[in-house]
């Protein structure tokens, strides 16, 4: 298992400043991005489009839509992005 957002797998600018968002809005709303269960996820790796921008884009504009709403719907937010993850093949 390994962190959604976890700097070190960003490539590029434009992911380790999606990757930073998703960080903030982690933390905006009490869970550790690097530490935090919430935030663990369980995916294949050898996937294409797994790891990509568009993946990452994805998932900071639905943590984005639900962030006003706290901790319990951002929870609930990673568990159904991570649920998307571990589907694909």
């Amino acid at each position: 298992m390994r962190p959604l957002f976890w700097a070190k797998w960003a490539n590029g600018e434009a992911q380790q400043a999606l990757v930073k968002e998703g960080q903030e809005i982690l933390r905006s709303v009490g869970i550790d991005p690097i530490l935090g269960e919430e935030n663990l996820v369980w995916a294949p790796n050898a996937v294409e489009g797994q790891h990509d921008i568009e993946a990452l884009e994805k998932v900071v504009e639905t943590l984005l839509t639900v962030q006003p709403n706290g901790y319990d719907d951002v929870k609930a937010a990673l568990e159904d992005l991570g649920q998307i993850a571990a589907q694909r093949r």
